[in-house]
Parts: structure tokens; C-alpha cells; sequence
């Protein structure tokens, strides 16, 4: 049997409170596939060399983004705010204490029309969720302000807010607002908004050269994809 090659192993996680708000990370101007930039996306990241499997790469990604103990001050020339100790390690907490493995996903992906991206790209994404309290919402909430107004404009006045991360930001959604938006297929990147839309029976829009398609449960290992799949040199780096 030939093996597909993977080019990425993406962790994530749907970070849900009882009200209905999505935690959520969004990508900030300096993100290199243009087209995502300021687009939602679901919490997590892409798996290091030293990396057993998909949950502990989640678990990493999420310690090292909500990190209290950070070094930047500025980003792209501009002095940045922080959230306080307290509040970055509550969120970090939350989004850890309770990982559920949910679903594996086969994605496949070409070029965005007027994109600067290039190849086709083709990954599984597992993907586990976590409810955190409503009180943690309140206190994302109280460091970024609540959404007003389109998408974008929310979240590009987010890099003047105070921040949580220091790689990209912090938002809070709800499946409306990710539905309704008038940017459309560009609310969300890269496979949040198929997935999304799987968990919770939603119908975000997102681009046609996106192509998703359920592949069981996530795994221990890596190595327990290695019957069906090959890694891309390239799959693994962080």
C-alpha cells in the first residue's frame, strides 16, 4: 500500500465555556499566509522533533503560548501590554485541565486565489476540546474588550489590547459571530471553520480548496500513523 505523505500534524483544541464563547487564537499582521491574517483560528500548533504525539504536543503549545514568564516587550516595533501573571497562568489552566481527545481530520489544501502561498498542503489535524469557565471569558474579556462591530476590526484592534500570547492574539467568538461575518470564508484559517462546523453542527464558511474529511480518533504516537502515512521532512520543527 503507498503511504500518503503528511506535510503537517497540527494539534488543537475547540476551548468552549457553558455560555457558548469560543476562546479562540487569531493570527496578527505579521502572519506570512496573507490571507489569514487577523482570521480565528483554534488554539494549538504544529508538533516539535522531540514530540511523542498529539497531545503532548498540544500540551506544549499551550504552555509555551500562555506563558507568564515572557521575555517580548515589543512587536513589530511597538511596545506591547500584558495581561497580568495571574490572569495568563488562569487561562493557561483552563485550557489544560481538562483535554479531551475528540476527532482526527484528513485535510487537504491548494492555493488561496491571490494568495502567497503556493503549494498544496495536505495534514491531519487532531483535535481535542476543553470547557473552560465563563469566568475565564470574563477575564480574556477584561483585557481585550468584548467583539464590536466586523471581525476585523475586532481583531485588529487587538494588538493595541492587552495581550496573552506572544506569538499572534487572543480573542473571544461565538459561532455566530464566525458564521455572520462579512469577511466571510476569511473569518477563520486554515481548517477551523470545517472543523467547528463538524462539533457543533454549524455552517461557517470557508474556501473551496479546503477539502476535510473525518479520520477517526486521535492517536498516542506518531508513530501510530506510520501504517497509513509518511511524514514530509518538513512535518516536524517547531
Amino acid at each position: 500500500m503507498t503511504k500518503q505523505t503528511l506535510d503537517g500534524h497540527p494539534s488543537v483544541t475547540i476551548a468552549h465555556s457553558p455560555s457558548g464563547n469560543l476562546l479562540m487564537a487569531v493570527y496578527d499582521g505579521g502572519y506570512p499566509q496573507h490571507s489569514y491574517r487577523f482570521s480565528a483560528n483554534n488554539i494549538g500548533g504544529n508538533p516539535g522533533s522531540d514530540d511523542r504525539g498529539p497531545k503532548i504536543t498540544l500540551e506544549r503549545e499551550i504552555a509555551e503560548e500562555f506563558d507568564p514568564d515572557h521575555k517580548e516587550l515589543t512587536k513589530f516595533g511597538e511596545k506591547v501590554s500584558w495581561a497580568s501573571r495571574v490572569q495568563i497562568e488562569l487561562v493557561r489552566e483552563s485550557l489544560l485541565t481538562d483535554l479531551k481527545p475528540h476527532r482526527d481530520y484528513l485535510i487537504k489544501a491548494t492555493q488561496l486565489p491571490g494568495d502567497n502561498t503556493t503549494s498544496t498542503y495536505k495534514a491531519i489535524f487532531s483535535v481535542f476540546t476543553t470547557e473552560i469557565p465563563d469566568s475565564v471569558i470574563e477575564t480574556v474579556w477584561h483585557n481585550t474588550g468584548r467583539k464590536r462591530g466586523n471581525m476585523e476590526s475586532y481583531c485588529k484592534n487587538l494588538v493595541d489590547r492587552r495581550r496573552f500570547t506572544p506569538e499572534g492574539l487572543t480573542g473571544i467568538f461565538t459561532i455566530d459571530d464566525l458564521t455572520t461575518d462579512p469577511r466571510d470564508k476569511l473569518t477563520t484559517a486554515h481548517a477551523t471553520a470545517p472543523i467547528l462546523n463538524d462539533f457543533f453542527n454549524a455552517s461557517i464558511s470557508f474556501p473551496n480548496e479546503i477539502t476535510i474529511s473525518r479520520y477517526g480518533s486521535p492517536r498516542e504516537t506518531y508513530l501510530d500513523y506510520t501504517d497509513e502515512f509518511q511524514y514530509a521532512e518538513h512535518a516536524f520543527g517547531h
